[in-house]
């Protein structure tokens, strides 16, 4: 049976290489999917290893670092204004998990960007950025605020019964969720060199699967954000603004989600209850 581990920080032991055992930290692994005996490569810290499995088909999972992206060009134009992006940034991935290109909107010049951007911290040491960060992060020059379109997100229950099931949790009324990132760029060129999500901790709806979830950017402070003239924080006396309860929509779906090589629009298929 495949199983997520998700918790932050938590090590296990996954893995030998020769007599030495491997005790990997969850939130610098970076390689995800491990299939039945035999040598697979590990990154920690950005360092590669080689590794003989010892664990038959484990899969790591970190919080909500899965995600599915099917949005139209359409579907943005319209939600997003401006032109639609080209058809080849829109082809759609149905179990996307680091360091895979997410689909990435920014502002330049008063006009929208599009383009795809590996799901990786420069330096290999995070896969999510805290709300609670953004005023500090945004004043590198090389970190620009962004926003992401994904179409859902996995979660996985620990433990109980039917744990193998994720749960795919999915925009209520949109085509898809505008969530917050932070983009690295090149000080020399401004090409890209990662992005990543912004997290906050989880509503009522999500809490019983995870203590966090992905910032989502209200639509009314699209501009100002991509502008990078407003930025949400505590300090500010103004409420980080979240999505309601009412606003997403949660569902099982099935055990192949648990396996990176599975794509395919059945996987975001409820379950029969």
């Amino acid at each position: 049976m495949k199983r997520p581990f998700r918790q932050r920080g938590q090590k296990r032991n996954i893995g030998k290489k020769g007599n030495t055992v491997l005790n990997l930290s969850w939130n610098i692994i970076r390689f995800y999917s491990y299939h039945g005996y035999g040598t697979q490569q590990v990154v920690d810290g950005g360092v590669s290893t080689n590794c003989i499995l010892t664990t038959i088909d484990l899969t790591i999972c970190i919080m909500t670092e899965r995600v599915a992206i099917h949005c139209t060009p359409r579907e943005l134009e319209v939600r997003l204004g401006g032109e639609a992006p080209s058809s080849s940034y829109c082809i759609p991935v149905y179990n996307l998990a680091p360091p895979g290109a997410l689909l990435v909107i920014g502002g330049k010049e008063g006009r929208r960007t599009t383009e795809r951007v590996p799901w990786k911290h420069p330096t290999g040491q995070q896969l999510s950025v805290s709300v609670d960060e953004l005023p500090e992060r945004l004043t590198d020059s090389g970190v620009r605020p962004v926003v992401l379109p994904v179409s859902g997100f996995y979660l996985w229950k620990t433990s109980g019964e039917r744990a193998e099931y994720p749960f795919y949790v999915c925009p209520q009324h949109e085509a898809f969720f505008l969530i917050g990132g932070v983009r690295f760029q090149s000080s020399k060129d401004h090409k890209p060199m990662g992005v990543l999500p912004i997290h906050q901790p989880a509503n009522a709806l999500i809490q019983p699967l995870d203590v966090e979830m992905p910032w989502v950017v209200p639509n009314e402070k699209l501009d100002p954000w991509l502008r990078g003239e407003w930025v949400p924080h505590k300090g500010s006396g103004e409420a980080v603004p979240g999505l309601g309860i009412t606003e997403m929509t949660v569902h099982r779906v099935g055990a192949p989600v648990n396996e990176l090589d599975r794509d395919g629009k059945e996987l975001i298929q409820p379950l029969p209850r």
